[in-house]
C-alpha cells in the first residue's frame, strides 16, 4: 500500500451513485469483494470520517482513500469539455466519436456544458459560415450509456431525423459492443441474456436471470 492518501474527486453526474458503485468504476480491475475490506478497515472516508459503502456521493463533500492502492491509478471519470471528433459528416447526418464519461444529452443535474449534444452544436456553430438564422441544430436520434464509448449518430435535417428515428424505432439498426473483462472464460463463446427492469431512481438494471 502507498504511504500517501488518495483524494478521489467526485465527477459530475455521479452524485446519485453509492460510494461502492463509484469505487467500482474508478478501479475496474478490482472486484467488489476486493473493495469491501477497504470499508471494513475504515480506509474509505468522506472528509475525516469513514463512510458506508451505501452512502450517496451527493451527501459527501469529499471522498478519499487512506493509503491509496499500490500500482493502481483510479480512472478519470470527468467528462471532457473540449472539441468533438467527427467520424463522418454530410448534408444529412453527422457521426461523432463519444468518449467514456460523456453523456449524449444533459444529465439529471441539467448541466449542458459537458454533454455531446452541446459540444457538437458549439463546434458546428463556430465553423458554420451561414447566418445564425439559417443554422440547423443537430438532432439526437439515439443514445448510448454515459460510460460507453463509441459512435453516435446525429441528424442534420428534420427529414433525416424522422427517417433515422423510424429505423431505430423499428429496430432496423444493429449495434455492436466490445467489452473488456478480467479473468478466464470457461468457453470461447457464450451468450448472456438477462431481462432489463427499473432500478433505483428511474435507472434501468439487469434483473435476475
Amino acid at each position: 500500500m502507498s504511504k500517501e492518501d488518495s483524494e478521489l474527486p467526485i465527477a459530475e453526474g455521479f452524485h446519485d451513485y453509492t460510494v461502492i458503485e463509484y469505487l467500482a468504476l474508478l478501479y475496474p480491475s478490482l472486484p467488489r469483494r476486493g473493495l469491501q475490506p477497504l470499508f471494513a478497515a475504515g480506509r474509505v472516508r468522506g472528509g475525516k470520517l469513514p463512510v458506508s459503502p451505501r452512502a450517496r456521493l451527493g451527501d459527501l463533500e469529499h471522498l478519499s482513500l487512506v493509503g491509496g492502492l499500490e500500482d493502481i491509478r483510479p480512472m478519470d471519470l470527468s467528462a471532457p469539455t473540449g472539441g468533438v471528433r467527427i467520424l463522418h459528416e454530410d448534408d444529412r447526418i453527422i457521426v461523432l466519436a463519444k468518449d467514456s464519461g460523456v453523456p449524449v444529452v444533459p444529465d439529471r443535474e441539467g448541466k449542458r456544458g459537458s454533454c455531446l449534444a452541446f459540444l457538437v452544436n458549439r463546434e458546428l456553430e463556430e465553423r458554420e459560415s451561414k447566418e445564425l438564422e439559417s443554422y440547423i441544430r443537430p438532432r439526437v436520434v439515439h443514445r448510448i450509456d454515459r460510460l460507453t464509448s463509441g459512435a453516435v449518430l446525429f441528424a442534420r435535417t428534420p427529414a433525416a431525423e424522422r427517417e433515422l428515428s423510424a429505423h431505430f424505432e423499428a429496430r432496423e439498426v444493429r449495434k455492436e459492443y466490445l467489452a473488456l473483462v478480467l479473468g478466464d472464460m470457461e468457453a470461447a463463446r457464450k451468450t448472456i441474456s438477462a431481462p432489463i427492469e427499473p432500478g433505483r431512481k428511474g435507472r434501468m438494471r439487469c434483473g435476475a436471470n
